[in-house]
This record gives structure tokens, sequence and C-alpha cells, in this order.
């Protein structure tokens, strides 16, 4: 995995810390520690899983910004 990939990770961190931190009353659970623990703990397990990083960033980032979506919904 290039780096242009690995960045894409952090930069997700870094939209979502700062969309949080506009929004904090939104994010009562799936704050910013939240995500960071998900993410880590994602890392661990596919780690454990035998996967490789080229398997599993893109979906770090689907995780992390995948609240985000969720904001506008009715529910």
């Amino acid at each position: 995995m290039g780096n242009k990939e690995k960045n894409l990770v952090k930069k997700a961190l870094e939209y979502f810390n700062q969309f949080s931190e506009t929004r904090g009353k939104l994010f009562v659970f799936h704050n910013y520690k939240y995500i960071c623990e998900t993410i880590e703990n994602t890392r661990l397990i596919a780690k454990s899983e035998g996967l490789s990083k080229d398997d599993y960033e893109i979906g770090l980032v689907a995780r992390i910004l995948g609240d985000i979506g969720l904001l506008n919904t009715s529910d």
C-alpha cells in the first residue's frame, strides 16, 4: 500500500475529529475516542487474521466516515 492510502486513514480521522468537534451534541457515543478504539481493534483483528494492509485500510476509512452519513436520518 502506498503512502496515499495510508494518508487516507489519517485524513479521515482528522476530518472526523473536526466534524465531531463542531457537532459534538450529535455524537453522543460515536465520538473521536470511540472511532479510534474501533479502528485500533479492527487493525488488531485484521492482523491476527493475517490480512495485509491492502485488504483492510479502505475499510477503515469507510468505518471512520460511516457514522457521519447517519446524521440526517429520521431515526
